[in-house]
C-alpha cells in the first residue's frame, strides 16, 4: 500500500466519522424537536418557569437594602476559643 492510499484511507474514516456524528446528532435533534412540539405545555414550562424564577430573584434584589458592614466589625466578645 502506498502513502497515498494510506492517506486516502484515513482521510476517508476521518470523514465517515464526521458524517456519522453529524447523522446522530441530526437525529437527535429531530426527536427533541417532535418532542417539544407534541408536547406544548411541557415545553412552555421548561422556558417560564426559569424564566419567572430568575424574574422573582431580581426583584428581590431590588427591594432589599445593602448592608454596609465595616471591615474588621465584631461583637467585641472574645469568643475565640483560645485561636
Amino acid at each position: 500500500m502506498t502513502l497515498q492510499e494510506k492517506l486516502i484511507k484515513t482521510s476517508n474514516e476521518k470523514l465517515a466519522q464526521r458524517r456519522t456524528s453529524w447523522t446522530f446528532m441530526r437525529a437527535l435533534l429531530w426527536k427533541n424537536w417532535l418532542i417539544k412540539k407534541r408536547q406544548p405545555m411541557a415545553t412552555l414550562c421548561e422556558i417560564l418557569v426559569p424564566t419567572f424564577f430568575i424574574l422573582l430573584l431580581g426583584v428581590l434584589k431590588l427591594l432589599t437594602e445593602t448592608v454596609e458592614v465595616p471591615a474588621g466589625w465584631s461583637d467585641d466578645a472574645d469568643n475565640t476559643a483560645g485561636t
